[in-house]
């Protein structure tokens, strides 16, 4: 192999703007062809605009010189032109192969390209999906024996879509909703699935169907397989995966059903047996994550990134023009994208005339873009068509995104500000379960940093380019301010862009932000912000975590052996996996591995019942209860994990499991509540204020407030708590707040002093009647009358007349509850992972509080009935 150092020199320059190569790549390109030619496996993990796609352009020709098929892949056409772009400024042979459809002359064309290909004469340069499905399902292309995977974290994305097969709800409705309705009689094990078919879940809640109930599903996709094969996604996808779908897992969120595997190994893919792989990319994970991802358990790959390189080489290619990133504070997200933060973009837009938006849903997606719409705003929502229009032709407008954090590049002034709606954290069904069920904060806190590092590389892409960021997700004022989790994840230079906007905002102030992005920034050199960021990169201290890895080569192999149908061992492996998880519990307290132990003891159940329905080997069906067993017991008192206690008595014809549905169901409730309670720390901490204060200020607005202080104050408390809570129309005959829980519902009527010290009998007779209106409304749930009052005292008739009908509660006692779930949040902000798990029992949920809303011969809730209930 010749040097790629003395190659590069000797390329036609003539045509490029590039006539030398930089410190970093020279010492990058050395140390490969020094050290790193056999290494099977290898990562090159530098900042966007750091000349990544040169040194992938370098090694590939000079191993096509020195006689490998070599190929390159991107995003998407866009990004494949561009590299093909740059290979012609050196005048190195290449050409884009993408897809086998087209006119009588592009298929020639293609043709000759991949034969070119094939007898390395060329660099062959791939979109993803054109790769993917050539090589792996057609087999039409020749594997390269070196291979570049440029952004190589948003390669994985759309190989799990490859080898996944979806129901979209969207598509097929009735299909959909049949799929759902067969487990409706098994519902106490899927508590979302009346609120997926009701549209009211949220993002994190997802469904993993247990084993058992696969057949109920799998029976329906063979009923609809006809109707379902006209969808050429579908069928495509299906055919694809069809010899392996009975080892998938399947998920229902609201949107979808879909079945997939955890991991996708590699020797199961014909790019597997590639000699080297090179993945490239700003967002490598750690190692456990990364070999994950991309099924690598033999050879680890071997990451070139700072560390690899001289300070001097990545001073150099440290940042990528000049950029700001501002988190906003006092945003209004929850639960859906708010007139607040639509406005805000509204304004950005006036301003800036072009605005990227990556929102986390299409239903943010849409939601935006019908506001947008209806107030004049060129608006586009993402598709190919729409990114290429966007980037080209469009002067003024915005284009949104839904789940899309890659692929996008505006360098120059194609469009140079952003606004990212929400963290990038529930992205799929896998994400929504590694968070709600498996609690697995490593996890979350590597691949949120990786997102917000690949977003904030949209606009900026050029050495010259000068590009805004907006947070409209204040929960990262708090990480900004606390502990930093994910932001640990951020390139040095990012971190301090971010914290230079903070400083610049005033603390993430809305109007502050929008005034100096509009008058300060473009064109203009600040020497605050100058001194601000320097002082940031100077000072920045975030390190990478001592993370543990697990077993995760085993854990590879085990969905290798499940995919290719051999159970038993698979099985066998998971269960290894599992004693590990487990016996490190106890040591590595920052990461809950109990439950990561219980899932995989869980998998190993999976597979060793795959083994007895296809071999009918009764020893295989007693590890099958033993591996569910140990999955129950790791799983603690967690719901998910305790519902197995149902799968297990159905497999048994011996011992049966103690399963308590209610408290199951009070378990789940209560893990939301713990959620919600993480999100209220978060949303409410930062330099400036902390969550403590903004609790404090919510019981002030209920014992003293206004009217519609008291009503706002309550309808968050009440949704802390685990309710569903709404502000009601009083001229529609709705009370001032309709709350609900799973079992019971609330007409809460509120009153305040401004109207004297005594509560007369009229908002005793209201109470009544908006119970009436709320029993008609759900007549399946109980319904409790509620009068809360500011005031002092309630009048004889007041009183008499609430008798067995409505309970009359003063703000003073109500109080006494709110402070018991303050000291319940304060604990829990402190706790570890593992001590999180146990405490959930701890937490106050509807349940618990039933009785206090009782109607009965005494009216008037008392603090004896209260410190009852709550101690």
């Amino acid at each position: 192999m010749q040097n790629p150092i003395e190659i590069f020199d000797s390329l036609d320059k003539s045509q490029s703007t590039i006539q030398s190569l930089r410190k970093a790549q020279k010492e990058i390109l050395v140390t490969y062809y020094e050290n790193l030619q056999e290494r099977p496996r290898l990562g090159i993990k530098l900042p966007t605009g750091s000349g990544k796609s040169l040194i992938a352009i370098l090694l590939l020709e000079t191993w096509r010189r020195a006689g490998k098929v070599v190929a390159i892949l991107t995003a998407n056409k866009a990004l494949a032109k561009d590299m093909k772009n740059k290979c012609d400024e050196f005048k190195i042979p290449s050409a884009t192969i993408f897809g086998a459809e087209g006119d009588r002359e592009y298929r020639i064309n293609r043709t000759l390209n991949l034969l070119n290909y094939k007898q390395k004469n060329i660099i062959g340069i791939f979109n993803y999906h054109s790769f993917l499905y050539g090589t792996e399902y057609k087999q039409e292309i020749y594997p390269p024996d070196i291979l570049v995977i440029d952004d190589a974290s948003d390669f994985t994305i759309v190989r799990n879509d490859f080898f996944s097969v979806i129901i979209h709800r969207r598509e097929f409705p009735k299909i959909y909703e049949e799929m759902l309705g067969s487990l409706i009689e098994e519902s106490n094990l899927y508590p979302h699935i009346r609120s997926f078919l009701n549209n009211t879940s949220r993002r994190q809640d997802v469904e993993l169907i247990f084993f058992t109930h696969y057949n109920l599903i799998i029976s329906l996709l063979r009923k609809y397989m006809k109707n379902l094969r006209k969808n050429d996604t579908f069928r495509f996808s299906y055919d694809r995966n069809k010899q392996f779908i009975n080892s998938f897992l399947i998920f229902i969120s609201q949107y979808e059903i879909e079945f997939r595997p955890l991991h996708i190994p590699e020797e199961l893919l014909m790019m597997g047996n590639t000699k080297q792989i090179i993945f490239m990319s700003a967002t490598l994970p750690e190692e456990e994550l990364l070999n994950k991802m991309f099924g690598i358990r033999k050879n680890p790959v071997y990451i070139i990134d700072e560390k690899s390189i001289t300070s001097e080489a990545f001073e150099e290619i440290t940042t990528l023009g000049k950029r700001l990133i501002f988190p906003l504070e006092k945003t209004d997200l929850m639960p859906g994208i708010g007139i607040k933060c639509k406005n805000i973009i509204l304004e950005l837009i006036n301003i800036h005339k072009k605005v990227l938006v990556l929102a986390n849903s299409n239903y943010d997606a849409n939601s935006l873009y019908q506001f947008l719409i209806s107030q004049g705003i060129d608006s586009r929502l993402f598709s190919t068509f729409n990114y290429e229009e966007f980037a080209n032709n469009m002067k003024k407008g915005v284009l949104i995104c839904a789940n899309r954090y890659f692929g996008l590049d505006f360098p120059g002034v194609t469009c140079r500000v952003e606004v990212i709606v929400r963290l990038p954290m529930i992205w799929d069904n896998v994400d929504a379960f590694q968070y709600s069920v498996l609690h697995n904060n490593s996890y979350f806190e590597q691949t949120i940093g990786y997102r917000l590092t690949q977003s904030f590389g949209r606009c900026n892409r050029l050495i010259n380019d000068e590009a805004l960021y907006y947070i409209l997700d204040s929960r990262i004022i708090s990480r900004l301010t606390g502990i930093p989790q994910y932001l640990n994840y951020l390139p040095r230079n990012m971190y301090a862009e971010l914290m230079t906007g903070y400083l610049l905002s005033e603390g993430g102030i809305i109007e502050r932000a929008i005034d100096y992005g509009n008058n300060s920034f473009f064109e203009t050199e600040d020497k605050v912000y100058e001194n601000i960021l320097e002082g940031q990169i100077r000072e920045y201290k975030l390190s990478d975590k001592e993370l543990f890895v697990s077993k995760y080569d085993l854990e590879i192999e085990a969905w290798e052996k499940s995919i290719n149908k051999s159970y038993n061992l698979s099985g066998q492996l998971f269960d290894f996996v599992a004693n590990y998880y487990e016996e490190n519990a106890s040591i590595v307290t920052e990461q809950n591995l109990g439950l990561l132990a219980a899932f995989n003891y869980y998998l190993s159940a999976l597979n060793y019942h795959l083994a007895y329905i296809n071999y009918n080997d009764e020893g295989d069906r007693k590890k099958c209860l033993l591996s569910l067993h140990k999955s129950i017991e790791s799983g603690g008192n967690t719901s998910w994990f305790n519902s197995i206690r149902a799968i297990y008595n159905d497999l048994s014809d011996v011992e049966k499991l103690p399963f308590e549905e209610d408290r199951i169901e009070i378990r789940q409730i209560k893990e939301q509540i713990s959620r919600d309670m993480d999100d209220f720390i978060y949303r409410n901490t930062s330099r400036n204020r902390n969550w403590k204060e903004t609790y404090r200020q919510l019981q002030r607005d209920v014992l003293e407030g206004t009217h519609d202080q008291a009503l706002g104050a309550l309808t968050i408390i009440f949704r802390l708590m685990g309710y569903s809570a709404n502000k009601g129309n009083n001229v529609k005959g709705e009370p001032d707040i309709m709350v609900e829980s799973k079992k019971y519902q609330l007409a809460v009527e509120i009153k305040t002093k401004e109207k004297g010290e005594i509560e007369s009998v009229k908002g005793v007779r209201q109470a009544i009647g908006y119970k009436g209106v709320m029993e008609r409304r759900n007549p399946d749930l109980k319904t409790y009358a509620i009068l809360i009052t500011q005031k002092e005292d309630f009048s004889p008739t007041a009183i008499e007349v609430a008798i067995n009908q409505v309970k009359l509660i003063k703000t003073s006692i109500l109080n006494i509850i709110f402070d018991k779930f303050y000291n319940i949040i304060d604990e829990w902000e402190n706790l570890s992972p593992t001590q999180r798990t146990s405490y959930v029992d701890i937490i106050i949920s509807p349940y618990e509080i039933e009785d206090l809303f009782l109607s009965s011969r005494n009216p008037i809730l008392s603090k004896e009935n209260v410190k009852e209930i709550t101690v």
